[in-house]
């Protein structure tokens, strides 16, 4: 199953996407980052640090040159006590969904020849990342998240 593809089957699960925006809201967690690893995980396939540290950087960039200008613009939107602010707001929404496909597929793309089948030290997953963000339930975020990842694949 290609990235997008999960990504629909998986964040269309109402508790992925409450879990998701809340670990956006209240720690910086980059919710590609997020889907990236639960696709992996999906696929029994492990990430050397390295490879993280590539997709990171892809995200990143991404992530502040445009998707979040126009998430606060979006929001900005919807403050405009004006005609047509719902049709302009859901616009921009259809076009974060673009670039957010565009990143996934783009980081799926670019890191595919490092990711390896098997576990070692030079690994991370989805634990570490919500650690390295300061969440404070990471174990229980990680059991909700890979179990839809799981699940998102039948």
């Amino acid at each position: 199953m290609d990235i997008w593809s999960f990504c629909e089957s998986f964040y269309g699960r109402q508790p992925v996407e409450i879990l998701s925006l809340r670990l956006q809201q209240e720690n910086n967690v980059v919710v590609g980052l997020v889907i990236w690893f639960c696709w992996h995980y999906a696929h029994d396939r492990f990430i050397p640090i390295n490879i993280f540290k590539q997709a990171e950087k892809i995200i990143s960039v991404s992530q502040q040159q445009l998707i979040l200008p126009l998430r606060q613009l979006r929001k900005h939107s919807l403050l405009q006590q004006q005609p047509h602010t719902e049709k302009i707001a859901k616009a921009i929404l259809q076009a974060e969904i673009l670039l957010e496909k565009n990143q996934l597929e783009l980081v799926a793309e670019q890191t595919a020849h490092g990711i390896v089948s098997h576990i070692s030290p030079e690994t991370v997953g989805l634990f570490d990342y919500l650690l390295w963000c300061g969440v404070n339930d990471a174990e229980q975020a990680v059991y909700l998240l890979y179990t839809h990842a799981a699940a998102s694949l039948d």
